[in-house]
């Protein structure tokens, strides 16, 4: 709606100046008239090479993002930890949070053996739960952590990552020292996801019910592409096997600046 509205008043600009020049000859309708077409010309250039150039089209949006920083999104996250923790793991956790080890002031709420809800700079809301190993079917303990969902804005994601969900993360690791670990994140667009014109960009958003790509990333595992990156309509969820491999591949999302050719699938 807002381009067809500029448009208009292109449209609009050009008829009166063209008006006012037959009975009122002079420069400035003239004027008026060049510059809504080089305006014009100008608009319908951009948007050929936003759906020539992903590298176009991303920097486009990242000049948004700086003209927008207070744009914000739903985000939330969470984490999985195998290994052999024993029943005291939730009493660890906790104390270490409450300790002058972690950096963050923390307040921990509803503990018991099993799971802790746990305030972390006042900003960050976790739920932790343990699965003893006697329930679980391979045999190793679990402790899985869920985030509250909270707003994020474009101008604060890079900082809230680095600064303070990586960090948290990082110091459950320490603690814990898993045999094998998962991350995830969920970032939830407010209005229409960046990606979804990638991949859709001939299509109006209405006429797609449904949409889902998933794309393998190398996380540098032995293993290969373990990491992925979910992305659907209004949302990019990415699961990441390492504290680093989900801060980098975040990152790339949450800030548009991901690789280029993984999106266009190795062409």
């Amino acid at each position: 709606m807002g381009w067809t509205i500029f448009y208009i008043v292109l449209l609009a600009a050009y008829l009166l100046s063209w008006g006012y020049s037959i009975y009122h000859p002079s420069s400035v309708p003239e004027t008026i008239t060049r510059i809504s077409g080089l305006a014009a010309l100008l608009t319908g250039l951009v948007a050929a090479l936003q759906k020539s150039s992903l590298k176009v089209y991303f920097l486009l949006q990242k000049l948004a993002i700086r003209f927008f920083p207070d744009t914000t999104g739903r985000w939330w996250f969470s984490a999985r930890f195998d290994g052999q923790f024993g029943e005291g793991v939730i009493s660890s956790l906790s104390s270490h949070f409450r300790s002058r080890d972690f950096r963050f002031s923390s307040k921990v709420e509803n503990e018991n053996a099993l799971t802790a809800q746990i305030e972390i700079d006042q900003t960050l809301y976790l739920r932790i739960q343990y699965d003893p190993k006697h329930l679980s079917e391979d045999g190793e303990d679990h402790v899985t952590v869920l985030s509250r969902v909270m707003e994020v804005s474009y101008g604060h994601a890079k900082k809230k990552l680095e600064q303070q969900i990586v960090p948290v993360l990082q110091a459950m690791t320490d603690v814990l020292t898993p045999s094998n670990s998962s991350f995830e994140l969920d970032v939830q667009f407010l209005k229409q996801n960046p990606f979804f014109a990638v991949y859709i960009a001939h299509l109006r958003p209405e006429q797609v019910h449904d949409y889902r790509v998933v794309l393998h990333v190398d996380g540098s595992h032995s293993s290969g592409k373990t990491e992925t990156v979910e992305i659907t309509k209004q949302k990019v969820h990415v699961t990441a096997k390492t504290t680093h491999s989900f801060q980098t591949i975040a990152e790339q999302f949450v800030l548009l600046s991901p690789d280029l050719k993984l999106l266009k699938a190795g062409r």
